[in-house]
């Protein structure tokens, strides 16, 4: 059995991988660390900070806010999704 993965050309003729995971990158997230979660995913429970880079195999680096802007592993699994207004609605609102 052979496991399939989507591959695009790089402007030579070797193939690079795409990794799925990189539309997270600079979403708003918070650390809910699942039951399933590793020991920094229950330590880090309840911050919030934002995505900064992903691999294929799911584990992404999070710039914490709480913790001066650190970087940390985790699994992307560990995280929730923040639905932030943006600024410029945000503006429109306290201006109207």
């Amino acid at each position: 059995m052979t496991t399939l993965r989507c591959r695009i050309a790089v402007d030579s003729p070797s193939m690079k991988e795409i990794d799925p995971n990189r539309v997270h990158i600079g979403k708003r997230v918070m650390v809910v660390g699942g039951i399933g979660g590793n020991a920094d995913a229950r330590h880090y429970k309840s911050y919030k900070g934002t995505i900064k880079n992903t691999s294929l195999v799911g584990a992404v680096w999070v710039e914490l806010d709480a913790l001066g802007q650190k970087v940390i592993q985790l699994a992307l699994s560990d995280l929730a999704l923040l639905l932030v207004s943006p600024v410029s609605t945000l503006a429109h609102c306290l201006t109207s």
